[in-house]
């Protein structure tokens, strides 16, 4: 049995064809399998190059057959593709901590031996909270419903379809074409997670889940194989009956929308789940200030959105009130050179500043160094000769992780962090 190969690299590295990084050969079969992802997800993920990939601002996993290529965040200015494998280990253990904390993926059964596994790609993560996922569900019982289903029977029940047994059984006249209830399995719950073990059976790297996959798909029944896309899970609606199955569906919504087959044979399919470090920076600093205001007594709202011109309205990334001040947060992945903001961010932020009369506002950029500051500067509104107001801006920083033991960590405790760059200046 062939073995799983590994490449990681980080946000806007570069793989070229034929050559080796991790000690895997990135081959041409490899590119031209992310060609054809690209194309199909609309040249979101990648930036394809002359006999290569250049990757974007999406981290996550990519499964090409048998090579896995694990693509890792950065706020660091000394990391590049030839870090050493403890820095790409503690920015996987990052990327898991802040995927959890943000609520971008429901991995509540995330542990500190997870987060430490070396060895382990994303992907196999994935996998594996999910199966965890199907067997707790499988453990209390799958959900039934009822639904309609028409047919031929051999006993008159339900409501008989007239035109449809004088055209089927006008010759058959033992057999009754009705529609009636029935109450069974056929859940669209249970037909998305069916699905979704379909995919990892045949995914190439699946072999040491696939006994475990394979004992899962025999604890279902037989169900109608319905087809499962994007509008599946947008009009999914989960209630009291179907609450527990919420972190499976998460899970499998990414396995299955995500999913590439080679349709034509003879190629690879290619398994990628991405997520963007912009949504994902711009929801965990919202979920760690909104975890700790109570204690540091003020609110803290997420894309409030007001109206701009005719149909379009703004929304700045997080509004904090705090002591009777508006404070607007526009969160900001990406390494800077300079302390002065961009002309078209300090417009922006002044929009911002008008709309919500907010007496500051900051954006905000990770870093990996400490005491990095900035002072704010002033919006000036009105001609000179008047009675102006002024209206503050700046770019904050925030350290995002901590080194102890050796071992480097998603940082605790940042929003008083964030706070304080507002009321400390």
């Amino acid at each position: 049995m062939a073995r799983n190969k590994s490449i990681r690299v980080f946000e806007y590295d570069e793989l070229k064809q034929d050559h080796a990084y991790d000690g895997v050969l990135f081959e041409e079969r490899d590119l031209h399998a992310i060609q054809r992802f690209n194309d199909k997800n609309k040249h979101r993920y990648f930036t394809l190059t002359h006999k290569g990939v250049k990757f974007n601002s999406y981290v996550g996993v990519i499964q090409i057959g048998r090579v896995t290529i694990e693509v890792l965040p950065k706020a660091d200015k000394q990391v590049n593709k030839y870090s050493d494998s403890e820095t790409k280990d503690a920015w996987k253990r990052i990327l898991l901590e802040m995927l959890k904390k943000s609520g971008m993926i429901n991995m509540v059964s995330l542990t500190h031996a997870d987060l430490k596994l070396r060895n382990t790609s994303l992907l196999d993560l994935y996998i594996n909270h999910f199966l965890n996922e199907v067997e707790s569900i499988l453990r209390g019982g799958l959900v039934k419903s009822y639904r309609h289903k028409s047919g031929n029977v051999t006993a008159l029940k339900g409501r008989q379809l007239f035109n449809q047994q004088i055209s089927r059984n006008l010759l058959h006249k033992e057999r009754f074409y009705t529609e009636h209830q029935v109450y069974d399995y056929n859940h669209k719950v249970n037909q998305i997670l069916d699905k979704a073990l379909d995919v990892l059976e045949h995914l190439p790297n699946s072999s040491v889940y696939l006994d475990r996959i394979l004992r899962l798909k025999m604890g279902f029944p037989e169900l109608n194989k319905s087809h499962v896309n994007e509008a599946t899970f947008s009009r999914l609606r989960l209630n009291r009956k179907t609450e527990h199955y919420s972190r499976a569906i998460q899970l499998a919504k990414l396995i299955i929308l995500n999913f590439s087959p080679d349709i034509q044979g003879g190629k690879e399919d290619v398994l990628a789940i991405l997520f963007d470090m912009n949504e994902l920076w711009e929801r965990y600093v919202f979920k760690m200030l909104q975890k700790e205001q109570n204690d540091h007594d003020y609110s803290v709202s997420y894309q409030n959105r007001k109206k701009f011109w005719n149909n379009k309205s703004i929304k700045p990334d997080i509004v904090v009130e705090y002591k009777n001040e508006t404070l607007v947060i526009d969160t900001k992945w990406k390494l800077v050179d300079t302390n002065k903001p961009s002309d078209a961010d300090l417009k922006q932020m002044y929009t911002y500043n008008m709309y919500w009369k907010a007496n500051k506002s900051m954006l905000l950029y990770p870093t990996s160094e400490n005491n990095l500051e900035t002072d704010f500067g002033k919006f000036h509104v009105g001609s000179p000769n008047e009675n102006s107001k002024e209206n503050l801006c700046k770019m904050g920083f925030l350290n995002i992780w901590t080194k102890s033991n050796g071992i480097i960590a998603l940082k605790e405790g940042i929003a008083s962090e964030v706070i304080n760059q507002f009321v400390g200046n």
